[in-house]
Order: C-alpha cells, then structure tokens, then sequence
C-alpha cells in the first residue's frame, strides 16, 4: 500500500528543498594567538576566538591559559596612568598573576 504522506513530503522537500543559503549558520571560529603586555612590560601570550572573549574592565577577572609561560593566569584590568609611556596618559592596564585554583 502506497503511503500518501511520505510521497506528499518528499515531493514537497523536492520542490522546496531542505535548506536555503539564508539559513547556514556562516560564524565560524576565528581562534587566533594574541599578544597582552601587562602593566610591568611583560609579554603574555594567549590563544582564543577574538570574536567572542570578553577582556575585563576594571577590577574583573579574565582566566586564560598564557602559552608563554605554560601556566594558566588570572588578567585583571585597571583604569590607571599609563607606566610603560611618559605621556601622563591613563588608560586600562592589565595586571597578570598566575591562578592558583
């Protein structure tokens, strides 16, 4: 016995088709090595997607794994003078410790 319903829903899946260009899902992650120089003229290197970390403002935690230095690391960002320049300047400094949990 012939099954209508399979044969309407596969002429209709023909017709139609399963999916339009519009509906692809085109984010792709973009995880690249970026470089942070903390607040004491360090070099810190991570590795992440760039388009969804959130770096911290001030006095939040961001925990990342530095691939520099093979260990993972609490950044903490603060509003404060610009130390690494002589210009007066304030802007955010990052702070970088080793985590300990």
């Amino acid at each position: 016995m012939v099954d209508w319903r399979k044969i309407a829903l596969l002429t209709i899946l023909n017709i139609v088709g399963c999916t339009s260009i519009e509906n692809i899902d085109l984010n792709v992650k973009t995880i690249k090595e970026y470089e942070l120089i903390d607040f004491n003229g360090i070099n810190h290197l991570y590795k992440d997607d760039l388009n969804n970390v959130v770096f911290p403002r001030h006095n939040k935690l961001l925990t990342q794994y530095c691939r520099e230095h093979k260990v993972w690391e609490d950044i903490q960002a603060r509003w404060s003078q610009d130390r690494l320049s002589n210009s007066g300047n304030y802007r955010y400094n990052y702070f970088v410790k080793a985590n300990t949990k």
